[in-house]
């Protein structure tokens, strides 16, 4: 019997709930109950109520970029990748150029970037920071030009500085082509090469959805 492939997975989702924390002016995540136990009825049946970016989600070039791809455009194998976990100075406030630029080699050896600027859980609980570490502008610009990219990710609800007007993070990342995945859960993840497969919700025509993360170990390594 060949090993189990997903024996040594590691699950960065946060869940969607009611209740948890959402970018500013997003719609509230609400659950109701249509159907639930009685008297002759056995039958559960919930009715959600969410945006597309809630929870970890990802976003489609269609996001910001008009006329580009979809979420739902993406087949399993473009949602497949070698990812390097690359951790932030937790002394800075964004991901900066100065990183992005100290992990060069690494980055050119994977489709796949994510950033783990969280100290610890609870964040996705907690009222929204407009504070938050984000990926800076000039950071945004260089990973844009990484030719061997596909995404690039971060453990909060935007890679975006609250506030910016424009948003260069993501007209860069998303105008090269990308994807962006948000909202991801890094505790405990050790920094280096891991496969990523994330999976979205196919909702059509979207420009995001809520989106199930794993990580797994690296082939190459």
């Amino acid at each position: 019997m060949p090993a189990d492939p997903l024996a040594e997975a590691r699950d960065i989702t946060i869940p969607v709930r009611p209740g948890m924390t959402l970018y500013p002016g997003e719609c509230e995540t609400g659950k109701e109950m249509h159907f639930e136990p009685g008297p002759g009825q056995p039958m559960t049946c919930s009715h959600w109520r969410m945006t597309a970016h809630a929870g970890t989600h990802l976003d489609a070039p269609s996001h910001f970029v008009p006329g580009a791809r979809n979420i739902d455009s993406y087949s399993p194998r473009e949602l497949s990748f070698r990812a390097y976990v690359c951790t932030a100075d937790p002394r800075e406030r964004d991901v900066t150029a100065f990183l992005v630029d100290r992990h060069t080699d690494q980055i050119s050896l994977c489709d796949a970037i994510l950033f783990h600027t969280q100290p610890k859980r609870g964040w996705e609980d907690a009222p929204f920071d407009t504070h938050h570490p984000a990926i800076s502008h000039d950071a945004g610009r260089i990973l844009a030009g990484f030719a061997n990219l596909k995404l690039v990710g971060i453990d909060y609800f935007s890679v975006e500085p609250y506030g910016a007007e424009p948003a260069h993070t993501h007209l860069a990342i998303l105008g090269a082509g990308m994807l962006i995945l948000e909202a991801i859960n890094l505790d405990g993840i050790e920094d280096g090469f891991h496969r990523l497969v994330c999976l979205p919700i196919l909702l059509k025509d979207s420009e995001a959805a809520p989106t199930r993360a794993i990580l797994l170990p690296d082939a190459r390594e």
